[in-house]
């Protein structure tokens, strides 16, 4: 998914000189670094550029490419490298050139000083990244009902409580659909929705849209929450049929609770739950 998230080439970084990019782990920034070493060599502008430290004489090579006002800008990743020396990268002359570092722990010399851009205005600041995605999902290829899935999935992340610390991978499962611009039956759960794939390939008008797949979601998280935090076959009961509390159970049991759902189609709960209705008139 990082390969989502590159789109720095692109930006004009021409008022600082000093820029720094915060990962969650030192496993996404290598595969940041490699995503976007991967795409400055498809479209040939990577470079190289060399540093000899004059406290050690060590000799370092990182990646670099020319931003939009042509200046190089340099990248240096936090991988196998001592915070000492970053903090000395950080203090040399530039010349003209940016730094751009991508960190995952950094140290309070390497940050001080250097513009975070992450922060308001910057290019991965929350509503920024929220504005690149929602423009990627209108000019993607997805059907309406694919695209209203993605969107409905967007607007949840962007209600959480602790979206003002967020992280890239927060919007991972989204990516992924956009990066290979189709969606998956096993791409709902990820979603905290049951499969749909009737939904997916019927082309609906209007907002039944947005009502199938609030209802899909509220059904999904109801016996989700049962199954983290309760015993679904006696906080459910009388909202599904045993046999379905079973078919949950019987998941739970060979798949784990994470795939409680294994083969439960939004179709399969609604028809379910109608039962219960039906059984429920018969005696009224």
């Amino acid at each position: 998914f990082m390969k989502q998230n590159i789109s720095l080439i692109n930006f004009d970084l021409k008022k600082i000189n000093k820029y720094i990019f915060k990962l969650d782990n030192s496993e996404d920034v290598v595969c940041f670094y490699e995503a976007l070493r991967d795409l400055l060599n498809v479209t040939n502008r990577s470079s190289k550029f060399i540093h000899i430290d004059n406290y050690s004489e060590d000799k370092y090579t990182t990646l670099s490419f020319l931003g939009k006002d042509k200046r190089q800008i340099v990248v240096v990743p936090e991988i196998d490298i001592q915070p000492a020396f970053m903090t000395r990268l950080r203090n040399i002359d530039l010349d003209g050139k940016i730094l751009f570092f991508v960190c995952h722990n950094p140290i309070d010399s390497i940050v001080g000083g250097m513009e975070d851009l992450q922060k308001e205005g910057m290019p991965f600041y929350k509503e920024k990244v929220l504005q690149d995605i929602k423009e990627k999902l209108s000019k993607s290829t997805l059907n309406d009902a694919k695209k209203a899935i993605v969107g409905f999935a967007l607007d949840k992340q962007n209600q959480k409580d602790f979206f003002d610390e967020y992280s890239l991978h927060d919007f991972e499962n989204i990516l992924s659909v956009l990066y290979k611009n189709d969606l998956f039956e096993r791409d709902f759960n990820k979603f905290g929705l049951f499969s749909d794939m009737e939904f997916i390939n019927t082309i609906l008008i209007g907002n039944n849209n947005s009502d199938r797949i609030e209802e899909n979601f509220s059904y999904f998280q109801e016996i989700n929450d049962s199954v983290k935090f309760g015993d679904p076959e006696l906080d459910l009961d009388g909202k599904y049929t045993n046999t379905f509390l079973k078919r949950i159970k019987s998941n739970i049991r060979d798949f784990g609770p994470d795939e409680w759902d294994k083969d439960i189609s939004y179709n399969d709960v609604i028809k379910d739950r109608n039962k219960i209705e039906k059984d429920k008139n018969k005696f009224e």
